[in-house]
């Protein structure tokens, strides 16, 4: 088996409400066949929206730098840099920026996903 790698310079940013996203190990980027890897940043300020879901897909995010707010199925916590939060699947979650400086975010969704694949929520909002 050939090792498949990918760079984060090669991979072209998807321009996202509340954040940019690089989709780095996928099905169509490398072949994988049980999981989607991925980053995002999310400028001072920003909410992440509309509120989604992934039906079918779980979703990890870890926290690489900065400080915000998770909303998961009407319930909120505070997350920081060191941090890792579990979307389970089909929940209904959105992420916002509150600290000083951009957040940056990997994620980890199984079975892959994309953005075209969620529903989206736009009535829900943090409150």
């Amino acid at each position: 088996m050939s090792i498949r790698k990918v760079s984060i310079d090669d991979i072209e940013i998807k321009k996202l409400t509340g954040r940019d996203m690089k989709l780095m190990i996928t099905p169509e980027s490398c072949g994988s066949e049980k999981l989607t890897f991925g980053i995002i940043w999310v400028p001072v300020g920003s909410t992440v929206k509309p509120c989604h879901s992934h039906p079918g897909t779980e979703e990890i995010i870890y926290i690489c730098k900065g400080d915000g707010e998770a909303w998961v199925d009407g319930d909120i916590t505070i997350f920081t840099t060191g941090d890792a939060i579990l979307f389970p699947s089909g929940s209904k979650h959105m992420i916002r920026n509150i600290g000083d400086e951009n957040c940056e975010v990997i994620f980890v969704y199984s079975p892959p996903t994309s953005p075209e694949n969620y529903n989206f929520y736009p009535e829900i909002r943090f409150k």
